[in-house]
């Protein structure tokens, strides 16, 4: 069984870890946004680690940071329940393709329909949880050529996904668009 971790961000906002990548959740008056969504085998016990500080409120909005497993486990439970699953257009792109990842020797199939990104975008776009912005954008061929950021302006907040890495070097999964020129102006 995954031990998941939660710290409290402030402003209603928590980080998860240990679902097989960092969760962070948003929880609002009347709804929640989830920013990527562990391994498969982990959704399980995310769905309810995010139930118990939603309290209740429903899950609106999840965001896929990339397109990679450990990032896309929620999707599974989440996909066809009306939750919207937003991730950049090439995300989208590998979520519904058939495609090796040689580094790995792995091959990955499509995520079923009802799985895959909801809505995806381009360049950069903002929703707003209550009263708070929370910014999106692309962030071109860094980890792979589907990443993105997303900044919660009231708080302060920027999340990276795995475009950082606490103690290790970031991994740039070239077979899928990553390039050491694109992480570095994405840090930059």
């Amino acid at each position: 069984a995954q031990t998941l971790t939660t710290t409290s961000l402030g402003s209603g906002i928590s980080l998860i870890t240990g679902a097989g990548c960092h969760v962070v959740v948003a929880v609002g008056d009347e709804s929640v946004i989830v920013i990527d969504g562990g391994l498969q085998q982990n959704a399980q016990s995310l769905l309810q680690e995010i139930n118990k500080l939603a309290d209740g409120k429903p899950i609106r909005t999840l965001f896929n940071t990339n397109w990679r497993p450990e990032h896309t486990g929620l999707n599974y439970l989440l996909g066809g329940t009306g939750t919207e699953i937003i991730a950049h257009e090439n995300t989208r792109l590998w979520q519904s393709a058939e495609f090796d990842v040689d580094w790995e020797n792995q091959e990955y199939m499509p995520l079923p329909e009802a799985a895959q990104a909801t809505k995806s975008f381009y360049k950069r776009e903002s929703i707003l949880l209550d009263n708070t912005r929370l910014s999106y954008g692309y962030l071109p061929q860094a980890h792979t050529d589907g990443d993105i950021y997303l900044y919660f302006e009231s708080s302060n907040i920027l999340v990276v996904s795995d475009l950082m890495g606490a103690g290790r070097y970031p991994i740039m999964d070239y077979s899928t668009g990553g390039w050491i020129g694109g992480m570095q102006r994405s840090t930059a």
